[in-house]
């Protein structure tokens, strides 16, 4: 390579090395903010995903929620305190949605597990988690059918008026051989 490439590729790379520290102190002065930011503004359109704003009971913090259904799923710091990572979901009041640094956001209370609206006003308020899992549970518990022993009582039942059946009708079909042959012999009519 010439010397004006190895100029330019270092003057690439120390801009770039630059830039990286900018960002990583500017994401270290807001408390993380500007990554959960740019996470939320990059996919924000395509997943669904909305920045959600926790009021908790020490600090307000930031993290990436997404809305599916009309539920508003995320996880806050007190989840990941406890060792759960499963998601809160919280059903979306109306009025509750606003903008806030040209991305979509939530008021979110820690404390009571509700949405507040935009009034600072909280509107429902439970165990979000517990919710969840039972919701979780409830969908993949195993499907309530038939005991076994009453669908094979069933079929054996059937079976039986399956053979019954047969049976009878091959008896109807002797009888009325019979009543053939006794007619022929007594050289009477029988009604068939």
């Amino acid at each position: 390579m010439n010397e004006a490439a190895i100029t330019i590729l270092t003057y690439i790379g120390v801009y770039t090395l630059v830039l990286i520290f900018i960002y990583l102190l500017m994401n270290f002065l807001t408390n993380g903010f500007l990554t959960i930011y740019l996470r939320v503004k990059m996919l924000g359109k395509r997943k669904n995903r909305v920045l959600v704003m926790i009021k908790g009971r020490i600090q307000n913090y930031f993290v990436v929620g997404r809305v599916q259904g009309g539920d508003l799923l995320y996880i806050d710091n007190e989840a990941k305190a406890h060792g759960k990572k499963t998601e809160k979901r919280v059903k979306i009041p109306k009025d509750s949605i606003f903008r806030m640094l040209n991305v979509y956001a939530f008021y979110v209370d820690e404390g009571t597990n509700s949405i507040l609206t935009t009034n600072l006003k909280g509107v429902s308020g439970f165990d979000a988690i517990r919710i969840n899992d039972l919701l979780k549970r409830a969908l993949h518990s195993a499907k309530v059918g038939l005991d076994t022993k009453l669908l094979s009582w069933v079929f054996l039942l059937a079976l039986l008026a399956v053979v019954g059946i047969i049976i009878i009708y091959f008896k109807i079909g002797s009888i009325e051989m019979a009543l053939q042959v006794t007619s022929t012999i007594t050289g009477g009519d029988i009604p068939a």
